[in-house]
């Protein structure tokens, strides 16, 4: 948006500008949204897939690891939902990051700006790591989550299977 004199804006023409740029991200994460939809079930497969051995499923005979159990009516149209949205999110992340940028960056010094960038520049590998490590960590995770409560619940991660059907 165009500044008035000497850099600044009055509010109403601020809150334009940020009903504008949180409209562009909203319909950014909508259409991210969509095509996680689409891609709904390659995702859930693929995010279940740490804590289901196939391979070890099926040299023991069985076809498949058991079942992802939902919980409720509504419960897989909630997760497929949930799955899409945040596949949204993560899919159009430039978009509405870059949305907030702009909002902001006009504020800021040269200094703060300079600053901005080294942090956004260190924090994107550190994310993506941080992700790998949680999705690589995760069936050790729930092997011993369900290992200390193995005495009151006799769940096993051999009787899960997935099931992405409704």
């Amino acid at each position: 948006m165009a500044a008035t004199q000497g850099g600044r804006m009055p509010l109403l023409d601020h809150l334009r500008e940020l009903r504008t740029r949180v409209f562009k991200s909203a319909l950014a994460i909508c259409l991210g949204s969509g095509i996680g939809w689409y891609f709904y079930n390659t995702i859930i497969t693929k995010l279940a897939q740490p804590v289901c051995d196939l391979k070890k499923a099926q040299s023991t005979g069985a076809s498949s690891c058991g079942s992802l159990y939902i919980n409720g009516v509504l419960g897989p149209l909630n997760l497929q939902i949930k799955v899409a949205i945040l596949s949204g999110v993560i899919l159009t992340a430039p978009v509405w990051l870059y949305q907030l940028w702009a909002f902001i960056a006009p504020a800021l010094h040269r200094k703060e700006k300079r600053n901005s960038i080294f942090f956004f520049m260190a924090a994107t590998p550190f994310f993506g790591v941080g992700a790998y490590l949680g999705y690589s960590i995760l069936p050790v995770a729930v092997h011993v989550l369900l290992a200390s409560h193995r005495t009151h619940c006799p769940i096993s991660l051999s009787s899960m299977t997935i099931s992405t059907s409704f």
